[in-house]
């Protein structure tokens, strides 16, 4: 399995419960239990592939702490910009290329056209230079005072939470924990997610090594910094909202109640990997979510295909399109399901007027066994 074909849907959900968790995976937990418990499942590993916005934050953030240990220090003001460059490019290349093979139904777009591609690569590029030049033209080597600790793994014994702060940096007897985002669209305003996050990291620091950061920021691309005054008790309130969303999910695991466990809706399940294989995504799913691709499930009633590729009908029992069919067009010889097959399409673009469905390089294809939907 590519994670965009399945030949067959993994018939029952391996529940597992939870022993611990960290601030990014609660924060999972209170969008939407069942694609954590998905997650959990090592039969849908498949279905954890990459995306444009994951990458682009997996290469912003390998260089900011390539940066910061050091590798660029001794390359000369006039030619920090180009070998910055060079590394981005490193970085990027060999990941583009794992994404873009992994993607059959058509060809992906070039980075430059991914969404927030320029601003994520200026910004990071330019905002790492600067931290370069600052350290070199003061003694103390750092703006924190100190080279900051970066990728800290937090896990205090006693306690189900851990975690792994991006940065931790010192001013002298005080402590700010930095959490990196690359996402381009971040606003001026800190989500009360992101602030349960990092009080969450200012707790795990506080019981690893007993000092209470004074501090806790959201730095964006551009560098600049969205912080506020870590409260004692506002931290230990967020690290217990984290581990009653733990109990609770390991209360709907003992009881196999997949339906508790599951929170549909436009927002919660835009983005899910495993939309393909949800019943719950099914079962709720609607035209009136508004999406612009077309995500649905349905018996196939006819199958037409050549040497290469294949067009078939499917009548659709769930789905956000109002159709009671749709035909399906491009979908490649080898991944046509026979007929009479339940099959599940996510993220496939729609002909308009017609009923024709086309796959895109981000469609998911996926056969359901007859007895699951």
């Amino acid at each position: 399995m590519d994670g965009q074909l399945i030949p067959t849907r993994p018939t029952r959900l391996s529940l597992k419960p939870l022993s611990r968790v960290s601030p990014s995976r609660g924060a999972s937990l209170q969008t939407c239990e069942l694609a954590v418990a998905f997650r959990l499942d090592e039969r849908y590993d498949f279905l954890n592939a990459p995306t444009p916005a994951s990458i682009l934050g997996t290469v912003a953030h390998e260089l900011s702490e390539l940066a910061a240990s050091g590798r660029f220090d001794a390359v000369a003001n006039d030619q920090l910009e180009a070998e910055l460059h060079r590394a981005w490019l490193a970085a990027l290349t060999p990941r583009e290329a794992e994404f873009a093979a992994a993607r059959p139904f058509a060809p992906v777009p070039i980075p430059q056209r991914w969404p927030g591609y320029e601003q994520t690569r200026v910004r990071t590029l330019a905002l790492i230079a600067k931290e370069i030049r600052y350290r070199r033209a003061n003694a103390s080597g750092d703006s924190a005072g100190g080279s900051p600790l970066l990728e800290i793994p937090l896990k205090p014994d006693g306690i189900p939470l851990h975690g792994r702060a991006d940065r931790v940096e010192r001013h002298t007897r005080q402590v700010e924990i930095v959490d990196l985002k690359t996402g381009w669209t971040l606003g001026d305003e800190l989500k009360p997610s992101h602030r349960d996050q990092l009080l969450a990291y200012a707790y795990l620091w506080h019981a690893t090594h007993n000092e209470w950061p004074t501090t806790a920021s959201i730095q964006r691309l551009d560098g600049t910094r969205l912080s506020f005054v870590v409260d004692p008790d506002e931290a230990e309130a967020a690290a217990a909202k984290l581990i009653g969303a733990l109990n609770v999910f390991n209360e709907h695991i003992a009881t196999s109640d997949i339906q508790a466990l599951a929170s549909t809706g436009a927002a919660a399940c835009r983005h899910c990997s495993y939309r393909a294989v949800c019943r719950p995504f099914f079962n709720n799913i609607a035209a009136d979510w508004n999406w612009w691709k077309v995500c649905c499930i349905g018996t196939v009633t006819s199958v037409a295909k050549n040497r290469a590729s294949g067009r078939l009908t499917l009548d659709v029992l769930a789905g956000n399109t109002n159709a009671s069919s749709v035909n399906v067009i491009n979908i490649p010889a080898a991944s046509m399901p026979p007929l009479g097959a339940i099959f599940s399409i996510i993220d496939a673009a729609q002909r308009r007027p017609s009923q024709d469905l086309q796959l895109t390089w981000e469609t998911t294809l996926c056969r359901w066994a007859d007895s699951d939907f």
